[in-house]
């Protein structure tokens, strides 16, 4: 029978946030019911369409080496790029896996894999990308507003005293 994806996840590392900008890097682990092996030459990389929120498509690329043998994990990487914003990072069908010509995932009976991935979910305990709440932000911040803050708008300031301002942004900044 065929090698079929049981899960995908987000590699988190110990204690990061599930918040990336433009240029950071994002891993995930694609498992299969059983072990396969990918095969492919170095520009024909398995491929996971996300939905990034960008009007382009967006892919993660397969990191796994075609001479790793077999395993049941296959890594995927993704960098964030201009225009990518979702408060829930997924990947866009269950059909996102797609194979360049000429790659092959198979299991040790040679038997090609089933590509199609579990439905799309932000349930918690869902085996999607949805259930991490991966949010990408890549607009940038602008200042709204500078507001003086003080109660006596008519009051001078001398040398070594504090003059406080409130700046507000177009979003929540760190």
């Amino acid at each position: 029978t065929q090698a079929e994806v049981k899960s995908i996840a987000w590699d988190q590392a110990s204690g990061e946030e599930p918040y990336y900008k433009q240029g950071d890097q994002i891993n995930f682990t694609l498992t299969f019911k059983e072990p396969v092996q990918v095969s492919y030459n170095e520009n024909n990389k398995p491929k996971l369409q996300l939905a990034t929120g960008n009007s382009t498509d967006s892919y993660a690329i397969c990191t796994t080496s075609s001479e790793a043998g077999y395993s049941d994990t296959l890594s995927f990487s993704y960098t964030v790029v201009s225009g990518d914003n979702t408060t829930n990072l997924d990947y866009a069908v269950t059909e996102a896996l797609t194979l360049p010509n000429g790659t092959t995932i198979q299991d040790e009976a040679e038997n090609n894999a089933n590509l199609e991935l579990p439905t799309p979910s932000t349930d918690s305990g869902s085996t999607s990308l949805g259930q991490f709440n991966i949010e990408l932000d890549t607009t940038v911040a602008t200042v709204a507003s500078i507001a003086w803050v003080s109660e006596d708008h008519e009051k001078y300031y001398k040398e070594g005293e504090t003059i406080t301002f409130q700046v507000t942004f177009s979003e929540n900044v760190k």
